[in-house]
């Protein structure tokens, strides 16, 4: 829940506990929760995915694999960022206050950040 909200989810067990999730609140992703992942949903514009790796970057959070998707040129996208290390609090207020905000996809998930703990790390889903 996210300010009294739902998030939809949708995962599929690979066996031995693992799980690869597909859809977040309607929009396609593709990970599977085997490190700290960084879930930043966006409006698409230049400088976005820029803004949220330098924090990364200064906050040295090393990226082990990013993907980003979006639905249209300029319409609502999201970050799928899996790193070695976990972003601490400070990283990820940065990263909420210098990503673009106004995205739909933002607006529907009430500004809020939801923490998802699987058998092997911790997912962040962070929305300004």
């Amino acid at each position: 829940m996210i300010a009294g909200r739902t998030v939809e989810l949708v995962a599929s067990s690979t066996g031995g506990g693992d799980i690869r999730v597909i859809n977040l609140s309607g929009f396609s992703v593709d990970f599977d929760g085997s490190s700290y992942t960084l879930i930043v949903p966006h409006q698409d514009r230049a400088g976005t995915v820029a803004a949220v790796t330098a924090v990364l970057a200064e906050e040295s959070v090393n990226i082990a694999q990013m993907k980003v998707a979006r639905e249209l040129v300029g319409a609502d996208a999201m970050m799928i960022i899996e790193t070695d290390q976990e972003c601490d609090q400070i990283g990820l207020e940065k990263i909420r206050r210098r990503c673009p905000k106004s995205s739909p996809l933002c607006e529907k998930l009430k500004k809020r950040a939801v923490i998802l703990i699987t058998r092997t790390c911790m997912i962040i889903f962070i929305v300004n």
